[in-house]
């Protein structure tokens, strides 16, 4: 028992923050959309350090498509 509380303490300090789960959510959409891996983690990086308002997958997903689609 106590390996397990460990092992679930140390899985704790290492599970990624919501911010980082929605990143990860919108980068596997603009994959499934033909995006590439590298282009898209940038993109979608690139644009949580612009508006960091934006806080859900799918908003992360239409500002990356916009600003993919205006070439910036």
């Amino acid at each position: 028992l106590g390996v397990v509380a460990a092992w679930e303490a140390a899985s704790a300090e290492h599970a990624p923050t919501p911010e980082q789960t929605q990143a990860n959510e919108a980068v596997l959409a603009l994959i499934a959309l033909g995006y590439k891996q590298v282009d898209a983690h940038k993109a979608v990086r690139d644009l949580q350090e612009r508006e960091p308002a934006i806080k859900t997958a799918e908003e992360l997903v239409k500002g990356t498509l916009k600003k993919m689609a205006a070439g910036r």
